[in-house]
């Protein structure tokens, strides 16, 4: 009898112990994934360097635990004043998975890190504009009779798409994203740096 009291007593000492060596450190808590990004960024297109090599980009995306659900435009073009202008559009419908990874400093925000990757479905088109209509109509300038028509294409593509984010702030971080779209017309590939909002 005596030894079962002991032992009662050794454990309220040993669990009020533990008790107090809690007080005062409050509990850590992880971050919550952000679910919402919206990225914009600039760059270049490697596989149209002669005829559309200034890229634009525009994405959105829903995470899920590690599957994420995307949209996004990227738009590549010359930006000419001197025919032909050329323009080269991704539409695309993304799905991957994605990697999230925070390094830890004390008493400060975890710096944090997301890398997705992603494939679908995307439409493309390229289109070369070498007459420009005037104000009157659609009547071009004399001097443009002998240029070659307007042309567009189009194409059904698969988009693969790579982001890599700095986070160091709760609702905006910064990043590269590269994408490459095979199709029938010439393939596209290249990159952009992007700044990105979160949610």
């Amino acid at each position: 009898m005596r030894g079962i009291v002991i032992a009662v007593v050794l454990c309220f000492v040993a669990s009020s112990f533990a008790i107090g060596q809690g007080v005062g450190v409050s509990p850590y808590h992880h971050p919550e994934l952000a679910q919402y990004r919206l990225l914009a960024g600039f760059g270049g297109n490697i596989g149209h360097t002669t005829d559309a090599p200034l890229v634009s980009i525009g994405a959105a995306s829903y995470q899920l635990g590690t599957s994420v659900y995307g949209l996004s435009i990227v738009s590549s073009s010359n930006n000419s004043r001197t025919p032909p202008t050329n323009t080269m559009s991704e539409f695309d419908v993304l799905y991957g998975y994605a990697w999230d990874s925070d390094l830890a400093h004390y008493e400060a925000r975890p710096q944090s890190f997301h890398v997705s990757v992603s494939s679908g479905l995307g439409f493309n088109t390229y289109s070369a504009r070498w007459r420009r209509f005037g104000r009157r109509g659609f009547v071009p300038d004399s001097s443009q009779l002998a240029l070659p028509p307007n042309s567009n294409e189009y194409s059904l593509a698969l988009p693969i798409q790579i982001q890599a984010m700095y986070e160091p702030f709760s609702f905006a971080g910064i990043g590269v994203m590269l994408s490459a779209s095979v199709s029938k017309l010439t393939p596209s590939y290249g990159g952009a740096l992007v700044v990105q909002a979160r949610y």
